[in-house]
């Protein structure tokens, strides 16, 4: 059994917007060093494309992936990043899967931890939500 977590830098566009691109690729960075520093050596994290990341969390339940999700959440939501003597904040939105209960297949699952990361920006964005609940 596995977890897929599925992230997502909240409102992304607008900080590249308002801070530039080089303090963007700074953010990804270190939010990239956050979530691994956040999960265990045998987890597996990646870039997913644009400001989204992956995690693949080994676990024997949801409730694991959970308490890992939210640590990652909580770590991001606490820092204040310090890029060039200015601090900024920002926040992450993660969708949960779970293989096998939730899918059946990697693309099923990969589509399921999506929908669960887009229910967590619909419910206001900075929230874990866990696919089907």
């Amino acid at each position: 059994t596995f977890c897929l977590l599925m992230m997502d830098i909240d409102k992304f566009k607008l900080f590249n917007d308002n801070y530039g691109h080089l303090v963007g690729d700074h953010i990804l960075k270190a939010i990239s060093d956050s979530i691994t520093d956040s999960l265990r050596n045998i987890d597996f994290t990646a870039r997913y494309g644009g400001e989204e990341f992956v995690a693949i969390v080994i676990t024997s339940n949801m409730e694991d992936a959970m308490i890992s999700a939210k640590r990652i959440r909580n770590n991001i939501d606490k820092t204040k990043f310090q890029i060039d003597g200015s601090e900024y904040h920002v926040t992450i939105s993660i969708g949960v899967a779970e293989y096998p209960s939730s899918a059946e297949t990697e693309d099923d699952l990969i589509n399921k931890a999506d929908k669960a990361l887009y229910q967590a920006k619909a419910a206001g964005r900075n929230k874990v939500v866990v696919y089907g609940e």
